[in-house]
């Protein structure tokens, strides 16, 4: 398995900080009500940021600067190059940061961090120009509202790359994404929730499904990781959403095809290959058919035969696969340029539409939303006329962002 290793030489962050638990529960809103507002909140604040900026989205925190600039407006933005730290979040207040790692060989590519706070980070002396190195630090007890993602820092890797980076002094390589999490000042956590992380300085690989704990002086020590250090984390804020995977994985060994549901004749055309890792999402009621993501990031139905199941703890049970994690609809999720000479926007996805605009050629559009059958864009014209178009006529020019996950709208003409 090939990677090229990623040229590290930016990093974006966008900094969300949203009303903590207690300040939710008082008011009478949930802690996913909080979470899902402060989500959409960020990506309308800091749509279509470039690797190289910082932008706080919402709430209380700072990013200071080595200059002693402070950011601290909801919206404000400043050079990334002389940042000393960051705080998200104002006491047990409930945080993101969403940061860039650009890679100089592809611009439009990027690696992810996203700060779940209330936590900080620092920059750090790095041993390599090359590898950002940070010092991450958050308190030990978790937020006292169990519906939140614990404090850590939440790291993707763009598709068919290394991200490298050096937290707390250790060397990591997130193929994929993990989650890292400093317990105490001499203790760090690397839970791997897609594909693998390596660890520099002992070269231990870490697979999905799998968390490392590396202390001072010591080996580190894998084990299927605790549902619960994994749970609620803000994927709808990756450029590849994720599915959380059950403790543990399998390994594949027999070839065998990936299904639609839990059923011989629902087989799709994507092979499985053997001997390779892929994670349990659940089985199905008779417990014969298993719910998996693939190494490559497919998800479907396997016969569990076709596996040797190393799975800690229970899975859950269903026999029709759960909605996926989605982006939220409401805010701008990308911004895009017009393609042709003469565009038409339309009231509804369809040419049976009424033209409500036409656009010239390099226009510049917010996107909101797709249509079910992804052919029609949802966007915002210059005048702040909402219509659709088709997605054929746009460019996306939000870098890395996957157009296919873009939330439904939910006023959909009939």
């Amino acid at each position: 398995m090939a990677h090229r290793v990623l040229t590290l030489v930016g990093v974006a962050l966008v900094l969300l900080a949203m009303a903590g638990p207690a300040a939710a529960q008082d008011g009478g809103a949930s802690c996913q009500d909080v979470y899902y507002a402060g989500i959409g909140d960020a990506v309308e604040n800091c749509v279509g940021l470039q690797a190289g900026t910082v932008c706080l989205g919402a709430g209380p925190g700072e990013i200071e600067m080595a200059s002693g600039q402070v950011v601290d407006t909801p919206g404000g933005s400043a050079a990334l190059s002389g940042m000393a730290s960051v705080r998200a979040g104002d006491g047990d207040a409930w945080s993101l940061v969403i940061g860039r790692l650009a890679d100089s060989l592809r611009s439009e590519t990027f690696a992810t961090l996203i700060v779940m706070g209330p936590a900080r980070l620092d920059a750090a002396e790095s041993a390599s120009p090359a590898i950002p190195a940070f010092t991450l630090s958050h308190a030990p007890e978790p937020s006292p509202c169990a519906e939140l993602a614990l404090p850590g820092l939440l790291v993707q890797s763009p598709a068919r790359s290394l991200t490298l980076l050096n937290v707390n002094g250790v060397d990591v390589a997130v193929n994929g994404t993990a989650v890292i999490r400093a317990p105490d000042a001499d203790t760090l956590a690397i839970s791997a929730i897609s594909r693998e992380t390596i660890l520099g300085q002992s070269g231990t690989v870490v697979f999905a499904g799998y968390s490392a704990r590396i202390a001072a002086g010591e080996p580190p020590e894998v084990a299927p990781y605790d549902p619960t250090s994994v749970a609620f984390l803000p994927v709808e804020l990756l450029p590849i959403i994720e599915v959380i995977p059950v403790p543990g994985n399998a390994l594949v060994t027999e070839r065998v095809n990936l299904h639609l549901r839990p059923d011989p004749a629902s087989y799709t055309g994507e092979i499985v290959r053997a001997g390779v890792p892929v994670n349990a999402l659940g089985r199905n009621t008779g417990g014969d058919w298993l719910h998996i993501r693939t190494y490559e990031g497919e998800i479907g139905w396997v016969p569990a035969a076709a596996l040797d199941v190393n799975v800690a703890g229970e899975m859950p049970v269903y026999d029709q696969a759960p909605a996926r994690p989605s982006r939220p609809f409401g805010p701008v999720q990308a911004r895009g340029l017009t393609t042709p000479e003469m565009s038409n926007a339309r009231s509804g996805p369809g040419e049976v539409y009424e033209i409500v605009a036409r656009l010239p050629f390099n226009t510049d559009v917010g996107i909101y939303a797709q249509s079910p059958d992804g052919q029609w864009l949802m966007i915002e014209t210059p005048d702040g006329t909402r219509a659709w178009i088709s997605a054929n006529l746009v460019s996306v020019t939000t870098p890395g962002y996957n157009v296919r996950e873009l939330p439904f709208s939910p006023d959909f003409p009939g």
